[in-house]
């Protein structure tokens, strides 16, 4: 009779999320207000289990009449990630020419370190359509260029470390018969998002009545 085996994975792999975003215009005088609030929630998890069984009847589906099983050595794996964060906006108009924008967003992991809180990411923008002033209109045709601002933007951004990074492990293997404890990661109570900061600045140009940009 032949010898027969099986192996069988499982996984289930969830994630939620969820957003909500307001906005609020005005204009005084030669001003406009644009403001904008909102939030973010998202949940991952991942439950991973494999396992074998060997010399089983031919036909099975389960490894439940197997004369050997084992478990993956990898499985099972469990992991589990969740983040929510809150933004607000505020873009200052000034006769329909000169532009301000400020931000912030405030975000918390779970991957963070036990002594870091709520991090925060700022942003600001500058922006002004030359294209808007009598100078401008009077010095260049619109054939020829017909719009034209002047940007700069900064804005910060973050990378979230990975589950359990944060944690002091400990590993169990297996050695010689005996169960063995060696260091695992060593885990980093500080630990926080990975930075990136950005700087930007250019020049919008439209030419020949918008044809060429």
């Amino acid at each position: 009779i032949d010898q027969c085996s099986i192996a069988i994975s499982e996984r289930e792999f969830l994630s939620s999320t969820g957003n909500f975003n307001f906005v609020y215009t005005e204009e005084v005088g030669n001003f406009s207000f644009i403001t904008t609030l909102g939030g973010q929630y998202f949940r991952t998890s991942d439950d991973q289990l494999g396992y074998s069984g060997s010399d089983v009847a031919e036909g099975s589906l389960t490894i439940g009449n197997a004369a050997e099983r084992n478990f993956d050595a990898d499985a099972p794996f469990n992991e589990a990630l969740t983040n929510g964060g809150i933004y607000v906006a505020e873009n200052i108009g000034i006769k329909d020419r000169f532009f301000l924008e400020l931000g912030v967003r405030v975000d918390a992991n779970s991957a963070f370190g036990e002594d870091i809180g709520p991090q925060a990411f700022p942003k600001v923008g500058i922006s002004y359509n030359i294209s808007e002033e009598d100078w401008f209109v009077n010095a260049i045709p619109t054939t020829a260029i017909s719009y034209a601002k002047i940007r700069a933007n900064y804005g910060e951004a973050g990378l979230f470390p990975t589950p359990f990074s944060r944690d002091r492990l400990l590993v169990v293997n297996p050695f010689n018969g005996n169960k063995a404890l060696t260091f695992g990661n060593p885990g980093n109570l500080n630990l926080g998002p990975e930075r990136t900061r950005t700087i930007e600045a250019g020049l919008d140009l439209g030419a020949l009545n918008g044809l060429i940009s």
